[in-house]
């Protein structure tokens, strides 16, 4: 959605050169003294016309404010519900994903792994979606911020304007009074109208600068996805691979009990160095040698007197 949108009403169609038609009127046949004081009123009529289309331009752009105002919070309630509904379908195609790998390792070690991978991934998701439901917070936050801060600018500088205007018809209808030629009081009158139009422009062109604040949100926004999407790819990774490794220390286990089995030998356990796998050599001097305080419990092939387990099979000691 182009929400640079709201930054884009102002009041800049007002002041055309439109409203200044109707204190031309009051000008025509000027050179008549007798019709002076119908010309002053002429005058009063002048500023109620452009007080009229000031309303008029201003309510216009009021309910043009209003519908964008309201198509941006539809926008939003539309965007928190697909996100929703989306992670929702996500949540329950996970639980599936999850339930095959329980039923798959229902079992010691590997059902651990299950466990813990699950916690793992759960954790990950839980980080992401608060830093994305944070990252959108921040953006939401700042567009009001910003709309707030563009209104309260125009609004000063509308009463500048408004009041610039009534000050310019109070002096023509006073200069019109005492006597001053119409024609003078028609040439200030424009100038000052002249004037007000110059000074709401400047305000204009400055309030216009807000809406490229805009660019700073969306952008924070983008860097602030970015990282928790990479953020959520960091801990998926490891969580896949702590399961991995343990799933396949298993199956190597299982392949070497096997394979001790297989050769006289039977599984046990024993006091091995913490770096040791299971199933060691033990033909070898060193894997089962270490200090008490770096070693652990660890599953062994005890081939019995004569005979060690050199990583694949029992064979006879040298």
């Amino acid at each position: 959605m182009n929400f640079k949108k709201i930054f884009t009403l102002t009041l800049g169609t007002i002041m055309t050169i439109g409203i200044l038609v109707p204190i031309f009127t009051f000008a025509q046949n000027s050179s008549a003294p007798s019709q002076g004081n119908i010309l002053c009123d002429k005058l009063s009529d002048a500023y109620s016309k452009v007080a009229q289309i000031i309303v008029q331009k201003e309510a216009k752009i009021g309910i043009k404010k209003t519908e964008i105002i309201n198509k941006i919070q539809e926008y939003w309630t539309k965007q928190n519900a697909n996100l929703a509904q989306k992670r929702q379908k996500w949540d329950d195609n996970r639980a599936k994903q999850i339930a095959k790998l329980e039923e798959k390792f229902p079992n010691g070690a590997e059902k651990q792994a299950v466990i813990a991978f699950e916690q793992a991934v759960s954790s990950a998701i839980s980080a992401r979606r608060t830093a994305i439901d944070s990252a959108i917070s921040d953006f939401r936050r700042g567009v009001q911020n910003l709309k707030t801060l563009r209104q309260s600018k125009i609004d000063a500088a509308k009463t500048a304007f408004n009041n610039f205007i009534t000050t310019a018809f109070e002096k023509a209808k006073s200069d019109c009074l005492i006597g001053v030629p119409i024609a003078t009081v028609r040439e200030n009158l424009k100038i000052s109208l002249a004037a007000a139009k110059k000074n709401y422009n400047n305000e204009v062109k400055d309030i216009e600068k807000i809406g490229t604040g805009m660019d700073q949100l969306i952008a924070d926004r983008k860097d602030a996805f970015e990282k928790a999407i990479q953020d959520f790819k960091a801990a998926m990774e490891k969580a896949r691979t702590d399961f991995k490794a343990v799933t396949e220390q298993e199956d190597s286990d299982k392949s070497l009990k096997e394979a001790s089995e297989n050769s006289g030998g039977i599984m046990a356990t024993s006091t091995c160095c913490k770096s040791a796998k299971n199933f060691p050599n033990l033909c070898l001097i060193g894997a089962c040698g270490c200090s008490p305080e770096n070693s652990r419990q660890t599953k062994v092939c005890d081939c019995g007197n004569g005979k060690c387990f050199n990583g694949s099979a029992c064979v006879a000691n040298q």
